[in-house]
């Protein structure tokens, strides 16, 4: 489980800087001094999105797929296989109503829950080209191949 770093802003009454009397601590080391609590507040904020962007360890973005997908997000939508099924369903009715009479429309009912995870995969990996690093990104795609692979499973059955 990642930890968050700790943070605190302390009002220095008695400090020589009056312009200035919020101080921003930052793992304990101070980051900023500013006029208001706002711009303390905001000074936080700025440093947690930051933290957020940085790249964690493998066992971190593996952890958090597992969490994501396992958790929550199966109380909220249901089995992935089922959830990524319904996806396919809707992404063949699609493509056979857009496509009617073309040679797409061969292809309609062969979209399986397991091609949906693989294409979730390909999305997930097209925001990395931008070059931004967000470890959300990389959660999603290991979650999502692990999700690939249940629904290979149960599709094989």
């Amino acid at each position: 489980m990642i930890k968050m770093p700790s943070w605190e802003i302390i009002e220095e009454l008695d400090s020589p800087r009056k312009v200035a009397p919020w101080a921003v601590y930052w793992n304990g080391e101070q980051v900023a001094r500013v006029r208001t609590r706002e711009e303390a507040h905001a000074e936080v904020t700025h440093y947690i999105a930051k933290w957020e962007d940085q790249a964690h360890t493998r066992e971190d973005i593996l952890n958090n797929a597992i969490k994501h997908t396992c958790g929550d997000r199966d109380l909220e939508y249901g089995p992935p296989t089922e959830n990524l099924g319904n996806i396919a369903v809707l992404w063949d009715a699609y493509l056979e109503s857009k496509y009617a009479g073309q040679t797409i429309g061969q292809l309609t009912g062969m979209i399986t829950s397991q091609d949906v995870a693989h294409l979730n995969v390909l999305q997930k990996m097209a925001r990395t080209f931008s070059g931004k690093v967000k470890a959300d990104t990389y959660e999603d795609m290991a979650a999502y191949a692990g999700i690939a692979f249940e629904c290979a499973t149960e599709e094989k059955e």
